[in-house]
């Protein structure tokens, strides 16, 4: 997506509840999250390389493109990943306490070290307070919302105190996986070894899958925004012995309407079309 990441995000708190006090136990209950009556659908998106980036910002050059998805009850399909549906359960998305003082300054501090550290990434590597857009929904005194907007953290990444964790009441159940491992080396880049590194092999297994979707027809961002909002499941296989953590992640077999398994005479390549894209067809 290439939009302005200062004016999203706005949120429906805080809620303020009478007598809490920090390091209290608080027990939250969502009843129900659903969509909009008369607008049941919701879509995943791909963030340019330079407009907020993503896992595979720098690997793929990203550009914008993204997937609507259509709301069936809990089931979800889009006119632009054809072939495939799921269980979409709805989920809060945002959910956490507020942080104290002293805590957002920590993280106002060790982010911007961060920054500090790599001041020309692309995409940063982190995101500093920033007023542009600064949003309270709130009447409060103009010195305080100026505190507030220099100071604030960013609410996109998840901390200490919850946040952007994409939480869910239940998980959809499926039996039959197709499983892809990855390990600490960066064989889909320039093959370097990385020593225990999770992260790493995520991506390796993560980019594994995508490979094996674009041999059955899907597109590089097809496949992408596929892995971004289908019920997959990844697991740490091994985390003990070095050089390599060992990272899988599991496809639900029946999330598709056509058969995806491997064959002794091949696999099948279908035309599923391509996603919406960026509006000059760079992709």
């Amino acid at each position: 997506m290439n939009i302005d990441l200062t004016t999203v995000h706005n949120l429906s708190g805080p809620i303020a509840i009478e007598g809490a006090e920090p390091g209290d136990c608080l027990v939250v209950d969502i009843l129900d999250v659903t969509p909009f009556e008369k607008m049941p659908w919701g879509y995943t998106g791909i963030f340019e390389l330079n407009n907020g980036g993503g896992l595979f910002a720098r690997e793929f050059n990203s550009k914008a493109a993204k997937a609507i998805w259509d709301f069936h009850g809990v089931y979800a399909t889009s006119r632009h990943v054809p072939g495939v549906r799921f269980a979409g359960v709805s989920h809060p998305g945002l959910i956490g306490t507020a942080p104290s003082a002293e805590l957002l300054a920590t993280w106002n501090k060790r982010e911007g070290a961060l920054i500090s550290e790599h001041p020309n990434s692309v995409p940063p590597v982190a995101f500093p307070p920033e007023p542009k857009g600064a949003y309270v929904g709130q009447d409060l005194d103009a010195k305080v919302l100026e505190k507030i907007a220099q100071h604030g953290a960013r609410t996109i990444p998840g901390r200490e105190h919850g946040g952007n964790c994409d939480p869910s009441p239940i998980d959809p159940l499926y039996s039959q996986k197709l499983i892809f491992e990855g390990i600490s080396v960066d064989y889909h880049g320039d093959g370097k070894q990385y020593n225990m590194d999770a992260t790493v092999a995520y991506k390796q297994a993560a980019l594994n899958a995508i490979n094996y979707l674009r041999k059955l027809g899907y597109t590089r961002e097809q496949a992408y925004i596929l892995l971004s909002a289908a019920p997959i499941e990844s697991h740490v296989g091994a985390i003990v012995d070095s050089p390599n953590a060992c990272v899988t992640l599991a496809l639900p077999i029946g999330i598709f309407e056509h058969d995806i398994l491997p064959k002794p005479d091949g696999l099948k390549k279908l035309d599923f079309g391509q996603c919406a894209i960026r509006s000059d067809g760079v992709v």
